[in-house]
């Protein structure tokens, strides 16, 4: 089976990715560019301008969470909790359907709680959309942990046409980019992905300058650039039987 094959109806993507927002949550920018505030408010006005979309995609990096807070402690979840509680009400408020899932920078226990436990799958428009919650390992590498790659092979082996969301790149692979932005097991999880044949689309954040879209087989990796970024870049991706389409916002 290839996407040719499906006969199901083009679909609409829009994908903000990395964030690296802050309603409430103190702390002063940590890298050129993050003004925590004025990026909750770009994500504002970017959620005015999604137009006819099926699915709002945001893949991870989502809060900015400050590094001297500690997990576990009361004070710090109810804070951390609290701003993705926010962004929720901003999504509900503006965005007609949406899916999000952590990136390092995230806690993803506050985020599961702030949104009700979110699906990390969608049918949309003929198509099942996964989304894949992910960890960072020893010296920051990637790994999917053993109950999402699970879910991950089985998923496979389902007949419907995919898209798969997740935070960190299966491709390109980008060994020389200066910080381990591909999974340990990245071969192994991109050539599961190919073979299958049901996956028409795999997005991803994390490295921030983005990818351009890259054909293997049947299947279209695309990473999206930063939001958090000075110009504040999204995309809008067309997803179709004759592949995929990019438009950048």
């Amino acid at each position: 089976m290839t996407p040719r094959d499906w006969g199901v109806k083009p679909l609409r993507i829009a994908h903000i990715t990395d964030l690296h927002a802050r309603f409430e949550l103190p702390g002063e920018a940590s890298a050129p560019g993050r003004d925590y505030y004025a990026i909750a408010d770009s994500l504002a006005a970017a959620l005015y301008e999604l137009g006819d979309v099926d699915l709002l995609a945001l893949t991870g990096d989502l809060i900015d969470v400050p590094e001297d807070l500690v997990p576990g402690e009361a004070r710090a979840e109810e804070q951390v909790e609290a701003d993705y509680r926010r962004l929720r009400e901003l999504l509900e408020a503006r965005a007609p359907r949406y899916c999000v899932l952590p990136g390092n920078h995230d806690w993803a226990h506050a985020m599961a709680r702030a949104f009700d436990q979110p699906a990390r799958e969608l049918a949309v428009g003929g198509y099942l959309v996964a989304a894949f919650w992910d960890e960072e390992g020893e010296a920051h590498v990637p790994f999917r942990p053993p109950g999402e790659r699970d879910r991950f092979e089985m998923l496979l082996r389902r007949p419907e046409p995919q898209i798969h969301l997740q935070h960190y790149l299966l491709a390109p692979h980008l060994p020389d980019a200066g910080w381990p932005y591909n999974y340990a097991e990245v071969d192994a999880l991109r050539e599961a992905v190919v073979s299958s044949g049901c996956v028409a689309l795999c997005l991803a954040g994390h490295y921030h300058d983005g990818t351009p879209p890259l054909r293997i087989g049947g299947t279209t990796f695309i990473t999206g650039p930063a939001f958090c970024r000075p110009e504040r870049p999204w995309r809008v991706y067309g997803v179709s039987d004759g592949g995929v389409t990019v438009e950048a916002r």
